[in-house]
């Protein structure tokens, strides 16, 4: 039995490598057609990881709740045209030095832009359900860094 299957090895190896290119086509073609969903989904990943980033404020319960939201609104966006592959660490380096409230604002700005892309115009009448979710989503998010936003209290300035 086993040298039955293994005679078609070759076959399915020269078979997928065949394959490769035309998948990798369908996902830029994708990816071309609704470019602002693929910026929306690198914002979104970029804001999250700010968010996560470690902290002990009573801002981080927002925090943590606006990852969450962000990351309903990310599953939204790939079930509404496309999943671009990436991971959510698939995104720039975070700046260690960024204060935590400056990292909140850089977040927020990024969560502004997802929503100005995710309400570009869509051809695609099967997608505005999920484009609707993920946008709510977007937004609750955007309420959650607001409140980590308010509830981040200055540190002292040293003289």
């Amino acid at each position: 039995m086993l040298q039955q299957s293994t005679k078609f090895l070759p076959v399915l190896v020269a078979g997928l490598a065949l394959a490769a290119p035309f998948t990798a086509r369908a996902q830029t073609a994708v990816a071309t057609a609704h470019p602002q969903y693929t910026k929306a989904l690198t914002d979104l990943r970029l804001a999250r990881a700010l968010l996560m980033v470690p902290d002990d404020t009573p801002a981080k319960k927002f925090s943590v709740t606006a990852a969450g939201d962000i990351d309903q609104a990310m599953a939204e966006i790939k079930r509404a045209s496309i999943d671009d592959g990436k991971s959510l660490d698939d995104h720039p380096p975070i700046d260690a030095n960024v204060s935590h409230r400056d990292r909140l604002h850089e977040a927020q700005a990024l969560i502004e832009s997802a929503t100005r892309d995710l309400n570009a115009e869509e051809d695609d009448k099967a997608a505005l359900g999920w484009r609707a979710k993920a946008t709510k989503d977007v937004a609750d998010a955007h309420a959650f860094v607001l409140a980590a936003v308010n509830n981040e209290k200055d540190k002292p300035k040293k003289s």
